[in-house]
């Protein structure tokens, strides 16, 4: 019973990893949105820049926080904090919101945008952190749609030391 149990495992992780994702229409492993940061080590008072790459078949929108950011709209986004194998939400935003409509990453375009490191006064202390942002497809009525699975919203890891 219990090879039939590791048989039937290994068979539906087999066919799960051959699966394609569909998010892009279809595209599939073609499709890549990459976001990462331009240093992998900080501090509090740093500025990070966070650049977007849209290598995917469609226009995406990244929602805004309503705050700004050194150059433009600071992006919705919570910022994560690894405590061992877990990363828990270190999020504290700190501003008046103002209503700013989402940024267009069009097919293809790379998006930059730079705010400090501890700009929502997280990270503050010492640790691993990542940024998930607030990416959506756009809907046929050219508004915000459905958020993309968090595997494509996450940026690279990233330390910040004191």
């Amino acid at each position: 019973m219990d090879k039939q149990r590791l048989l039937f495992s290994v068979l539906s992780l087999l066919l799960l990893a051959s699966c394609s994702d569909t998010i892009f229409s279809g595209v599939g492993g073609d499709a890549n949105l990459e976001i990462t940061t331009d240093q992998i080590e900080y501090t509090p008072k740093d500025t990070v820049k966070v650049t977007f790459v849209n290598d995917t078949p469609e226009d995406l929108f990244l929602l805004s926080s309503g705050c700004s950011a050194f150059d433009g709209p600071l992006p919705n986004m919570v910022i994560e904090k690894q405590r061992g194998h877990v990363w828990e939400n270190a999020t504290d935003y700190g501003c008046t919101a103002v209503y700013q409509p989402p940024i267009n990453i069009e097919a293809g375009t790379s998006y930059s945008v730079k705010f400090r490191v501890g700009v929502t006064n997280a990270p503050q202390e010492e640790g691993t952190y990542r940024y998930l942002f607030d990416l959506r497809l756009i809907n046929e009525n050219g508004d915000p749609g459905e958020k993309l699975p968090a595997r494509y919203r996450y940026s690279n890891e990233f330390k910040v030391l004191k």
